[in-house]
């Protein structure tokens, strides 16, 4: 019954806490999804880089918010963008 799972397009913005981790932020909102975590994580941190100091996961800006990508958008960025071609390649 998670949202971010149910609908592939669907999206989210949080706001950080003080001493809020985004491990703390992925458990919210992802839990029992069946993604990936770490691939979660990858695609808040890219979509969001001004939030955390130098692009690192493990130091996030208190008061900043976060906009948590939908399916598609981490499907997006672990295929390198949309491809409107899915047919496989002939030859």
């Amino acid at each position: 019954a998670n949202p971010l799972v149910g609908d592939p397009n669907h999206t989210v913005t949080h706001r950080v806490q003080p001493d809020e981790t985004l491990s703390h932020i992925i458990t919210e909102y992802y839990a029992g999804s069946g993604l990936d975590l770490s691939v979660v994580q990858m695609a808040i941190v890219k979509k969001n880089r001004t939030a955390f100091v130098r692009g690192n996961p493990n130091f996030l800006y208190a008061d900043k918010v976060l906009r948590l990508p939908s399916l598609n958008e981490m499907k997006d960025l672990v295929l390198g963008g949309k491809n409107k071609n899915d047919a496989p390649a002939s030859g």
